[in-house]
């Protein structure tokens, strides 16, 4: 391009200052220079990390300008998220480029001087134990130890006290003695008195007619169907004349015959009817008499023994069961031909017959009616200490039985006597 005929163009440039006056800027260049710096940007502060951007979406729906935060789960893959005000969206970047490749391999440097000696590291670990040596030879004997103090033996002192004694023990750890009261028990109830024993068999003796003389049965214990003899009439001075016994009336020859029986039974050994008023109620004895009782006979009253409250001492754990046995069989015996009879049975309460804590028993004798009967239940020697340990009690009672409860099941049988004593209402 020419700028004239006969001569190039010099060409006519502008500079961003005088292309900035044509625009209408009015001032020196610079102030110009000055105008095109701008006003301090906002900057970014990183305020949390979010696994992923809809964690973040979650969190803060919108931002500020300036508001940015770190996404991703490694610092491989962090994104840069910054609140975008034109277009209101988080907008993201990489806040680390891709990995270069690596570099080529340098040469190696020469020797450097030789530094300070490190501080003394620390002792190491200990090493494992060695192998056991061999055992060393015996020492010396040392020398005798002093005597030691004195022992002090225990001693016991006993002393009487009000209801009990009093126990002190000295001894090294107390040396003014250690003092405990042991209390005496307290006695037992009373036990119930045993029952009458088996009414006893007075014999029998019959006197029938046979030819020539009579045939004589005596019924006894030991011969209930009866032990016949004959005795055969006699003449002139033998044991029996025939003079003074009528076969045809006993009444009046009695006293012959009686003597001839009465002879006859001691040479067989069968003992005679007693003559002896029978005795009262006393201590229990074998006897010597060789007389029997007659059916008929009446004991003597014994006005002490009226029935009252019929009990036996029973000390709880050294009553002996022929001690309560000896009492129940009492009872029957104390009792007999009184207004208010008394009587027992022995039944055992079995360790698999308890129900719900209960236990029935048959028991003949029991009425269903509670006011005919005093029903008292005692335990023998051997189940005593287990039967008030279970709280066992009578509880009901119906014809021929009786209801027992425990607080507990007993560990073993228990063998009870049932006392029961016939009473009616006072009037």
């Amino acid at each position: 391009m020419n700028g004239g005929i006969g001569r190039p163009w010099a060409g006519y440039y502008l500079t961003a200052y005088g292309i900035a006056v044509k625009h209408g800027f009015t001032g020196t260049e610079e102030e110009w220079l000055e105008s095109l710096k701008g006003e301090q940007g906002t900057g970014i502060e990183i305020l949390g990390h979010y696994d992923t951007l809809a964690e973040l979406e979650a969190e803060h729906a919108t931002g500020t300008e300036g508001d940015c935060y770190e996404v991703g789960t490694s610092e491989d893959d962090y994104m840069l998220y910054y609140w975008d005000t034109n277009g209101e969206e988080w907008h993201g970047m990489t806040i680390r480029g891709p990995k270069g490749d690596t570099g080529a391999t340098g040469a190696a440097g020469s020797t450097g001087p030789q530094g300070p000696q490190g501080e003394k590291g620390d002792t190491g670990e200990t090493g494992a134990t060695g192998a056991k040596g061999d055992t060393g030879a015996t020492g010396a004997q040392g020398p005798k130890g002093d005597t030691g103090a004195a022992g002090v033996s225990p001693a016991i002192t006993i002393a009487e006290i009000t209801g009990g004694h009093s126990v002190t023990i000295t001894d090294a750890t107390h040396p003014n003695g250690q003092t405990f009261n042991v209390m005496d028990g307290e006695d037992g109830t009373d036990g119930t008195d045993g029952t009458d024993g088996t009414d006893g068999v007075s014999p029998a003796v019959t006197i029938t007619s046979i030819a020539g003389g009579h045939r004589i049965t005596i019924t006894d214990a030991d011969h209930p169907s009866g032990q016949s003899f004959d005795v055969l009439d006699g003449a002139g001075s033998g044991d029996m004349q025939a003079s003074t016994y009528d076969s045809e009336s006993f009444v009046a020859s009695a006293g012959g015959i009686t003597a001839y029986v009465a002879a006859a039974l001691t040479a067989a050994g069968i003992p005679s009817a007693s003559t002896s008023t029978p005795a009262m109620d006393g201590t229990g004895a074998a006897g010597t008499a060789t007389t029997f009782a007659r059916g008929d006979h009446v004991h003597p009253t014994d006005t002490s023994l009226q029935p009252k409250t019929l009990e036996t001492a029973i000390t709880v754990g050294s009553v002996s069961q022929t001690t309560v046995e000896g009492a129940l069989g009492a009872i029957n015996t104390l009792a007999s031909g009184k207004a208010n009879k008394a009587w027992y049975r022995s039944v055992t309460l079995t360790t698999t017959g308890w129900s719900g804590g209960t236990q029935t028993v048959s028991v003949t004798g029991i009425l269903a009616d509670e006011t005919k009967q005093l029903i008292q239940p005692v335990p023998n020697e051997a189940s005593l200490l287990a039967y008030y340990a279970a709280g066992v009690k009578a509880t009901g009672q119906a014809a021929n039985s009786l209801t027992f409860a425990c607080d507990e099941t007993p560990a073993s049988n228990l063998t009870v006597f049932v006392v029961v004593t016939e009473v009616e209402a006072a009037t």
